[in-house]
């Protein structure tokens, strides 16, 4: 094969434009939690004092790219990573950041596959000098005190004046090394247009339109199913059977004999799949439903509720995903084997007798009738007494892919408690779960960030 001149990795801006490291703002250093004190940390001040230190919790964030031949192969790669410092941070000061020295380096891992098939590793070395600065006024003589006019000397107002400075609190240089495995990949990656609608039930209520929408979490109704790919309905976290429901615009009406209990919340999800010409892409939803017995750890086609489906437990490997929800919550691959016409869970514990059990396929086809298959991560954590999660707290157990760049997936669902979350209750970074909500979920109730990564 011919010779592959060497890579070359710089850092780019989300749009692959080489950067300068040590221009201000080209890497990206944001504190992601309150600083907390810590009275095992201490330090002595140049006074002799000695003071607690504040944990700082700092997420540092850019995007680097892979050039050969002075031509950006890659297209820009986000790189991140969480740092926690101990300084003499107190309330009231400020924390800033300098990149000192910067360093990527792209090594391939084999040079025998062509170009395009090429693996690399991407290291990344920072390192960063932080200060913690806290502005004081301090009086200083007055430099035009005494005015000499030729003749005299003019006394102004007063001999001193008052000034603002910065003074230097701590500070200190810290190392970041960041490592990346990068493969170009021939797939493309399909990105979903999500929308949520969320309303909450009312006493023996059955019908709900776009007017009963809680309108703190989104305005657009309900969507019109013919312009969506799919679309899934939870009323109180629990995924509902199709056949129990109708969607059509503006209305969701409820075929169930008996109607939610009152505040239960109702929530839809709709999701869109377009191709490159803009069209939408069709998506075929089965669910297969059961019921534990409180005894049995496997269920087969013979199990299905009927009233609910009948095609039983489908093979996988004609679907795009699959989801298994317990009791109605998501749960790890880790917990559970699937295979065509048998579900076995692999938990030590049974389900209570009557825990709903669903399996929901998910089959979104091309337009020459091609399924397209999926990737689907999922980070699982247990609540704590805190707003932001972190790769630190994924339960390693379900899995150790900590929290994908929402970037380079086709959309992502946050689960709390077994409910879907609005998106304006949380954001996604690399690495970093941030929940905007007003109170913080239960102690050691479940978090689960899916990530569904649809390829055309």
């Amino acid at each position: 094969m011919p010779a592959i001149n060497c890579p070359v990795c710089f850092l780019t801006d989300k749009n692959g434009n080489i950067l300068n490291p040590y221009k201000a703002d080209a890497i990206k250093y944001v504190e992601v939690s309150c600083r907390k004190i810590c009275p095992q940390e201490q330090a002595k001040l140049p006074s002799g004092k000695l003071v607690n230190l504040y944990k700082v919790t700092v997420y540092i964030k850019g995007y680097i790219s892979v050039f050969i031949d002075n031509h950006n192969f890659s297209g820009p790669i986000q790189f991140s990573k969480i740092e926690h410092l101990y300084l003499y941070a107190p309330p009231g000061s400020t924390v800033k950041f300098t990149v000192k020295n910067f360093s990527c380096c792209a090594v391939p891992v084999n040079t025998e596959y062509d170009i395009e098939e090429m693996e690399f590793k991407l290291i990344v070395n920072i390192d960063t000098v932080v200060r913690v600065l806290t502005q004081i006024d301090i009086t200083v003589r007055n430099p035009n005190s005494l005015i000499n006019s030729g003749e005299h000397e003019i006394c102004p107002d007063t001999d001193e004046i008052c000034i603002s400075v910065y003074k230097v609190l701590d500070h200190k240089c810290f190392k970041s090394k960041i490592i990346i495995n990068y493969k170009k990949s021939k797939k493309r990656l399909l990105k979903a247009n999500v929308y949520q609608y969320n309303a909450l039930s009312e006493k023996d209520k059955k019908t709900y339109t776009s007017d009963d929408e809680l309108k703190k979490y989104g305005d657009k109704g309900i969507l019109n199913p013919d312009d969506v790919s799919y679309l899934n309905l939870y009323i109180n976290g629990v995924l509902q059977p199709q056949v129990v429901y109708k969607v059509e615009e503006n209305e969701l009406t409820l075929e169930t004999e008996d109607a939610p209990i009152p505040g239960a919340p109702i929530i839809i999800t709709f999701i869109t799949f377009t191709d490159e010409n803009g069209e939408i892409l069709d998506a075929e939803i089965y669910q297969y439903n059961t019921v534990s017995d409180g005894i049995k750890n496997k269920y087969t086609n013979d199990d299905e509720i009927q009233m609910y489906g009948d095609k039983g437990i489908l093979d996988p490997s004609n679907t795009s995903f699959f989801n298994v929800f317990i009791n109605g919550v998501l749960q790890p691959k880790t917990n559970y084997f699937l295979k065509e016409g048998l579900l076995e869970l692999k938990t030590t514990d049974i389900p209570q007798e009557g825990v709903p059990i669903t399996v929901q396929f998910v089959t979104i086809k091309s337009k020459d009738n091609k399924v397209l298959k999926a990737d689907v991560f999922q980070y699982n954590a247990y609540a704590q007494d805190k707003k932001v999660y972190t790769n630190n707290d994924e339960i390693i157990s379900y899995g150790n892919n900590g929290i994908p760049d929402p970037t380079q997936t086709s959309y992502q669902s946050l689960y709390i408690n077994g409910v879907i979350q609005p998106n304006v209750n949380y954001t996604v970074q690399p690495g970093v779960l941030t929940l905007k909500t007003e109170d913080i979920p239960l102690k050691d109730s479940p978090i689960i960030l899916q990530s569904v990564c649809v390829y055309l």
